[in-house]
């Protein structure tokens, strides 16, 4: 189980830290576009 976990965790950091980024780029900019809409 351990083991599994490890793996993941190193499978979802090979994975996320690349792109650590473009998420936060994707996350700021649907965040800003969400409060435009709100404020027209």
């Amino acid at each position: 189980m351990k083991e599994k976990i490890q793996s993941f965790g190193r499978f979802l950091s090979g994975m996320v830290m690349p792109n650590i980024g473009a998420f936060i780029a994707c996350i700021v900019v649907s965040t800003y576009a969400e409060w435009m809409d709100a404020r027209r």
